[in-house]
């Protein structure tokens, strides 16, 4: 008995309920025209003194179509002796080579290096079709890894076969990630601006230019100088690795944030695996300081860091010498202390040589507590950042077919 073949539904997994019926099958090169570009010779510095936006694929920003960092300009002379081409707005620009996988929609007229494949004259909404490409450049990204293969051909391009909403639906979806991609902008602005105001506070108050009364509203008593290694014990010595436990290396932690936590045994181990941690311990990144990549651990449980970082364990405010770490002025001697080009390091022994500015207990809690409070916010806002970046990837899977 020959059984029914179920009829293919073209039609994406989510949809706006106002909206029926199948979306329509097209290639690519039928929506729009494609135009490619080239660099204007740097040695011809009249052509670089105009103010016709030229962009390279640094400009772009990944998983971020509407954010165009233009900075150079040229001259019609330029593009006139060059192959690089005028792009009418709007323009989908594709990073087809150097830098594959950005995807960017500008509403200002322009050109771009040769590593761009750019999509003028669309035959259906621009913002629909940026998006839908900004899917399919990530996909091209995550096939080609691992591979020789450095770029996507204009021709493959072209090639590509979508499905295509009425007009109505296509501005519909088109809108609605436009309202979350502002909202992201805006959440990164929030964080911005608490970042800020976090690091302005903290050299004030380290400097002393800001300074707490204690209880009864009296000064408190003068810092003292002393070096690190007098008021923390660095690298304190640790008993036998637990059979299991979490490790924590260097990629784990980024903005003191543990990213990810993953439980190990013992046999399985790597050899940095070494430093037993305890509540109220602080971690500090002793590869590349400059990025600020310390931990504070207030965790239960069995965790040990990698002897990439310097363990630090105080009778002070822990809190307080954790914020201290950040404070630009010891950044810098712990910098100037690094040896190595493409991984500067400090060792543990120059770290705690570090004279550092030490006040009460009392005032130390005080700075520590003004200080957590901003930072938790903060922390509450990126957490939130990434809830909403979350929802938008999922939508971009199942807004499309």
């Amino acid at each position: 008995m020959a059984t029914k073949k179920l009829k293919v539904v073209n039609v994406p997994n989510l949809r706006f309920m106002e909206f029926e019926g199948e979306w329509k099958k097209k290639k690519l090169g039928d929506l729009g025209d494609f135009v490619g570009g080239g660099t204007p010779t740097s040695s011809n510095l009249n052509f670089w003194s105009g103010n016709i936006p030229w962009v390279s694929s640094s400009d772009l920003v990944e998983n971020n179509i509407y954010t165009l960092r233009i900075t150079r300009f040229i001259t019609q002379d330029a593009i006139d002796n060059s192959a690089t081409k005028f792009c009418v707005a709007p323009v989908i620009l594709i990073v087809s080579r150097v830098g594959v996988g950005k995807v960017a929609y500008s509403t200002e007229s322009l050109c771009t290096s040769q590593d761009f494949t750019n999509v003028i004259n669309m035959q259906c909404n621009g913002l629909f079709l940026c998006y839908f490409l900004s899917v399919e450049m990530l996909k091209e990204v995550a096939k080609t890894q691992g591979t020789s293969i450095k770029g996507i051909s204009t021709s493959d391009i072209k090639c590509k076969q979508l499905f295509v909403p009425k007009d109505e639906e296509q501005q519909k979806i088109a809108s609605f990630l436009t309202l979350i991609d502002k909202r992201i902008s805006t959440q990164r602005k929030i964080i911005e601006q608490l970042e800020t105001l976090s690091k302005g506070l903290r050299e004030k108050l380290f400097s002393q230019q800001l300074r707490f009364k204690d209880d009864n509203g009296k000064n408190f008593v003068k810092w003292e100088t002393k070096k690190l290694r007098e008021v923390c014990e660095i690298n304190p010595k640790s008993g036998n690795l637990p059979s299991s436990f979490i490790y924590i290396d260097l990629e784990s932690v980024v903005d003191g944030m543990l990213l990810k936590e993953e439980r190990i045994e013992k046999q399985e181990a790597p050899s940095r695996a070494q430093r037993i941690l305890r509540k109220g311990d602080v971690l500090f990144q002793m590869v590349r300081p400059y990025q600020k990549n310390n931990f504070y651990f207030q965790r239960e449980g069995d965790y040990v860091a990698s002897t990439g970082y310097a363990q630090i364990r105080t009778t002070n405010n822990s809190q307080f010498i954790f914020q201290y770490l950040h404070y630009q002025k010891f950044v810098d001697e712990v910098i100037e202390k690094c040896t190595g080009t493409s991984y500067p390091a400090i060792s543990s022994t120059d770290l705690s040589n570090i004279f550092i500015e030490i006040p009460s207990v009392a005032e130390q809690t005080k700075i520590a507590n003004f200080l957590s409070v901003i930072d938790k916010k903060t922390d509450a806002e990126k957490l939130l950042l990434e809830q909403i970046e979350m929802q938008k990837r999922f939508l971009l899977q199942n807004l499309f077919i």
